[in-house]
């Protein structure tokens, strides 16, 4: 590695740690709560399919169309890990 990519790889981690401690009550108090209310309104209307995700390393997720939770979440050997929320 070299140090631009060490510096930079600093730079990154600095901005983001920074952002993470200036958000947080935000987050906490407003975000996270609306969030959550979000996810159980469309789970009340019943989610829908939305797009599937490979990773390329043996991972898919099935995501909800509406609110974007994953609804599904299938390992490696295809064992399911998330079983299917209820629709």
């Amino acid at each position: 590695m070299t140090d631009i990519w060490k510096m930079k790889r600093q730079i990154d981690r600095d901005r983001r740690e920074f952002e993470n401690e200036a958000m947080k009550d935000y987050d906490r108090d407003v975000y996270f709560p609306a969030r959550k209310k979000l996810i159980e309104e469309c789970r009340t209307l019943r989610h829908v399919e939305g797009h599937y995700y490979d990773n390329g390393l043996g991972w898919t997720f099935l995501y909800c169309g509406k609110c974007g939770i994953v609804m599904q979440k299938f390992g490696p050997n295809d064992e399911v890990l998330i079983e299917g929320i209820d629709f």
